[in-house]
C-alpha cells in the first residue's frame, strides 16, 4: 500500500467554494442521484484534446485561459492529468466548477489565490488542512488520481461503497448504480455536490438536461459592442426562445425576467435596479419573449460589461449558458477584443470588494428550527476607500430586495474598525433559524450607507 494512499485512504475532499451559490436551485430531467453518470464517459481520456480544453476555458471566460504554473497551461495541466490517470477532462473541469467555481462565474472572472490553492477541494478536510497538496498543479494531479482510485478500487474493493451497495448520504438512501457514481460519492459524500457535478457534467459534455426553465438566445438591440456618449439615454431589449416545459409569466408567482448577471442581483452601472421586464403576458414554450428597458451611459469615458441572466422569479435562475452581455462603450474609445476581463463599475466610486471565504466554505446549512448558529463572511478590500464599522456593512441582497429571514438586523457587521486597501474584512452575524420548514437562499453584499458594491455572498440554508 503507498504512503499517498494509506495518507488519504479515509479522508474525503470538503466540497467548498461554490457549490450552491450559482447551482440550479431545481432538479433538471434526468437526474437520477443512483446514476449520476456512465463508467463510459467518466474515464473517457480522450473527450477533449488540450487544445479543446484550452478553447473551452475561453468559451466559459475562466481566467484560467491564461494561467501557467511550472511552464504549463492550465490547459495542459489538465490534460496531463486526464491522460495520466484515464480521466474524462470533462471530469476534471466539472470537479473544479463544483469545487471553487474556476471555470464559469463570479470567481472565474478573476484569480484568488485560496480558490486556486484548493482547486478540486483535495486534502483540504474538516479535521486538517494538508498543505503538501496546495497549489493549482497539486490539486488537479492528486484530485484527479484520486477519483481514478475511487473508480478502480473502492467501487469494487468489498467496501461499503462497492457497486450496488446502498449507503445512507444527507439523510437519504442512495445506491451505486455504477463505478461513476460510487466514485463521485466517496470524493464528494453529499446529494448537493454531486447534483452540481451531474448538471454541469451532463451540460459541458453536450446533453444539455431538459429544464422547466431553460432558454436560447435569440438576439438583442442594440447590438454589442455599442457605442454611446456620456449621460446619453437609449432602449434596450434582448429576445429569447422559451426552450424549457414552462410557460413565462409576466406577473404571478414565478415571473420570468432578466437579471443582472456576475454577480447575480447586482446593481446596474446603466439603470435603476438589477431587472429587465417581458413585454409579453405570457410566453407558451416554443415562443419568444422579448425583455426592455431604458439604460443610460455613465459620466466616464471607458469600455463597460453589462451580464444578464433569465431568472424565474422566487424559482430558480436558469442555466448559466443562457446568459447575454452588451460591451458598452462610453465617448467612443474603441473596443477591438473586447475582454472578460472587463468588469462592471461600480456605482460606488472607490469601492471594491473580492469574496475570499465564508463559513461553511460550501455555504450549505441544515438547522432545526428556531436553531442559532453564528457566521462570517471574509472579504478583501480590492478598491481605494477604507472600510469603516460605522458606514461599510454586509446587507441582505435577496430577490425583489426580500428582507433576510435569519437576521433581524437584516446584515452582518463588519468586526474590524477599520480596513485598508488589499486588508481583509471579517462580517459576522448571527442566525436564527425560521419557524418554516423549507430550503431558504439567503444572499448579502457589501453596503456602503446602503449602497452595494462587491461580490455577493450566498448561504443555502435547510430547515427542518
Amino acid at each position: 500500500m503507498s504512503a499517498r494512499f494509506f495518507s488519504l485512504m479515509t479522508i474525503f475532499a470538503l466540497i467548498f467554494g461554490i457549490l450552491f451559490l450559482d447551482m440550479p436551485q431545481t432538479r433538471a430531467a434526468g437526474y437520477d442521484r443512483n446514476n449520476l453518470c456512465s463508467d463510459s464517459a467518466f474515464i473517457n481520456k480522450n473527450a477533449l484534446t488540450q487544445a479543446g480544453i484550452q478553447s473551452f476555458l475561453v468559451a466559459k471566460g475562466s481566467f484560467l485561459r491564461n494561467y501557467s504554473e511550472g511552464g504549463r497551461s492550465a490547459a495542459k495541466i489538465i490534460y496531463d492529468a486526464a491522460q495520466a490517470y484515464s480521466i474524462n477532462p470533462i471530469t476534471i473541469l466539472t470537479t473544479i466548477q463544483k469545487e471553487e467555481g474556476l471555470i464559469y462565474g463570479t470567481y472565474a472572472k478573476r484569480l484568488i489565490q485560496i480558490r486556486m490553492d484548493w482547486a478540486m477541494g483535495y486534502g483540504y478536510t474538516d479535521s486538517a488542512i494538508l498543505s503538501k497538496y496546495k497549489g493549482f498543479a497539486k490539486q488537479i494531479d492528486n484530485g484527479a488520481w484520486q477519483l481514478r482510485r475511487n473508480y478502480d478500487y473502492w467501487a469494487a474493493n468489498g467496501s461499503a461503497w462497492n457497486v450496488g451497495k446502498t449507503m445512507s448520504i444527507d439523510s437519504t438512501s442512495v445506491r451505486f448504480a455504477n463505478r461513476c457514481t460510487s466514485a463521485l460519492y466517496r470524493y464528494t459524500p453529499h446529494l448537493g455536490g454531486n447534483y452540481s457535478f451531474w448538471y454541469y457534467f451532463t451540460l459541458w459534455s453536450g446533453t444539455k438536461p431538459t429544464s422547466e426553465y431553460s432558454a436560447t438566445f435569440v438576439s438583442r438591440t442594440p447590438t454589442s459592442p455599442y457605442t454611446v456618449q456620456p449621460g446619453q439615454t437609449f432602449n434596450v431589449s434582448v429576445s429569447y426562445k422559451n426552450t424549457g416545459t414552462a410557460t413565462w409569466s409576466k406577473t404571478g408567482s414565478y415571473p420570468v425576467r432578466l437579471g443582472t448577471d456576475l454577480a447575480k442581483d447586482r446593481a446596474s452601472a446603466f439603470f435603476e435596479g438589477n431587472r429587465l421586464t417581458m413585454t409579453q403576458s405570457s410566453v407558451k414554450p416554443g415562443a419568444t419573449a422579448t425583455f426592455t428597458g431604458t439604460f443610460t451611459a455613465l459620466a466616464q469615458a471607458g469600455a463597460y460589461i453589462e451580464n444578464f441572466l433569465p431568472v424565474a422569479e422566487n424559482k430558480t435562475w436558469f442555466n448559466d449558458d443562457d446568459g447575454m452581455r452588451w460591451i458598452i462603450n462610453v465617448a467612443g474609445e474603441p473596443v477591438e477584443q473586447p475582454s472578460e476581463d472587463i468588469t462592471p463599475v461600480d456605482p460606488v466610486a472607490g469601492y471594491d470588494a473580492d469574496l475570499i471565504s465564508q463559513s461553511p466554505r460550501n455555504g450549505a446549512i441544515t438547522l432545526r428550527r428556531g436553531q442559532k448558529i453564528n457566521l462570517w463572511a471574509l472579504y478583501r478590500n480590492t478598491g481605494t476607500r477604507v472600510f469603516t464599522n460605522s458606514t461599510v456593512n454586509l446587507n441582505a441582497r435577496n430577490t425583489n430586495n426580500a428582507a433576510s429571514v435569519f437576521v433581524s438586523a437584516n446584515h452582518l457587521n463588519l468586526a474590524q474598525k477599520n480596513v485598508g486597501k488589499r486588508g481583509y474584512a471579517t462580517f459576522r452575524a448571527t442566525f436564527v433559524a425560521p419557524s418554516q420548514t423549507g430550503t431558504y437562499t439567503e444572499k448579502f453584499q457589501p453596503v456602503l450607507n446602503g449602497s452595494p458594491f462587491g461580490d455577493i455572498v450566498t448561504w443555502t440554508i435547510t430547515v427542518k
